[in-house]
């Protein structure tokens, strides 16, 4: 008597991923159905999910024969047996793959249970055997991390010892904020500086301009006689991605949030300002502080377009938020103009303003 979960390997993971992590302590041994086009996501969800060969077996297809499939799935003939159980998860692979396997597993002894992950839904339905409708769905209680997300596209943060790292307390930060500070006129002069700066190397009219800047918004130095690389990225915007970073957490009661995640893999090579999944969607927020050029929004909705995106990205999983405290907007008018809503919408992006944030309307 054993317990067995067949899974149609496809270009997305994750349907894969979530019933194994969900079934994985009462299975015995794991099917995978794939083709030569899906080795590497094979590779992935073994990985994610701490598969090791002892209790693995991998049948290999022709993606588009029906008679290769059933060939290949013989293999089961003389192992399976009714005292077995057979979970067959539909959800991966092309439409005859799943054909073939429901053909296959539909005629074994061992008792067999089919089913699919619904879109965008934690959800798997059963389609076989037929049973009532009020029996039908199971809810998926297993929730993917961040890095077990990444995991399923083959990705990895590549500087990890860096990642949510926070400049300021999140008092301070949101004083920041309030108080305006971001619209010093010495902003734009720190912005473009590439390394620290020493007080005593600087013209005394730009030493006098940061020491006032430091003296009203009681910023603390790391070091006394010097403005550090990383203080002036937050001056000059990084505290923008904090302040964002200490209001998802608390108003999503968010557990792992990630801010200042590199991310790669054989596909992207990315840095991402926020980063958490909740419901095992991945919700990924570019942070900017203000937008009002064309050419910028069209570059940060390109970005994430591409993380989105099913061949170099990370799929239909993904939720896309471009926040800003300011879009552009027509004259006269508060609200986002309409030529970055489009275009937002065209690639199912979310805009994200200040007032969003201020007024609490901001859902997930």
């Amino acid at each position: 008597m054993a317990n067995y979960l067949v899974s149609i390997v496809g270009g997305q993971t994750l349907p894969n991923i979530l019933p194994i992590k969900e079934f994985e302590a009462s299975i015995d041994t794991f099917i995978f159905i794939y083709t030569e086009g899906v080795i590497n996501e094979l590779r992935w969800i073994k990985k994610v999910c701490n598969l090791t060969d002892h209790n693995v077996i991998e049948i290999k297809v022709h993606e588009d024969d029906l008679n290769d499939i059933n060939s290949q799935l013989s293999f089961f003939d003389s192992t399976l047996t009714d005292l077995d159980k057979v979970f067959v998860n539909l959800t991966g692979g092309t439409k005859v793959m799943t054909l073939g396997t429901f053909d296959y597993f539909s005629k074994v002894p061992a008792t067999t249970i089919m089913f699919y992950l619904k879109l965008g839904s934690n959800i798997l339905r059963q389609v076989h055997p037929v049973v009532d409708a009020s029996k039908r769905d199971t809810k998926i209680g297993y929730r993917v991390s961040v890095k077990e997300f990444l995991g399923s596209y083959g990705a990895s943060i590549s500087n990890i010892s860096q990642v949510n790292f926070i400049m300021k307390d999140k008092d301070y930060t949101k004083k920041f904020y309030k108080n305006r500070w971001s619209t010093n006129k010495i902003l734009p002069k720190l912005r473009n500086q590439k390394k620290d700066i020493y007080f005593d190397k600087i013209d005394s009219d730009f030493n006098d301009e940061i020491q006032k800047f430091i003296k009203e918004t009681s910023f603390e130095l790391e070091y006394p006689d010097r403005l550090i690389e990383r203080e002036m990225r937050y001056i000059t915007g990084g505290w923008w991605e904090e302040y964002c970073y200490h209001y998802f957490k608390e108003k999503f009661s968010l557990k792992d949030p990630y801010i200042g995640i590199g991310v790669q893999n054989t596909k992207t090579n990315n840095e991402l300002d926020i980063v958490f999944v909740k419901e095992n969607s991945l919700y990924v927020f570019e942070c900017k502080t203000t937008v009002l050029d064309k050419f910028d929004f069209e570059d940060y909705v390109y970005k994430l377009s591409a993380i989105k995106d099913n061949r170099k990205g990370f799929g239909i999983g993904v939720k896309a938020y471009l926040i800003t405290n300011k879009f552009k907007s027509i004259i006269g008018s508060k609200g986002i103009d309409p030529t970055f809503k489009r275009r937002a919408e065209a690639f199912d992006i979310t805009l994200v303003d200040a007032t969003d944030l201020n007024r609490g309307t901001l859902k997930l």
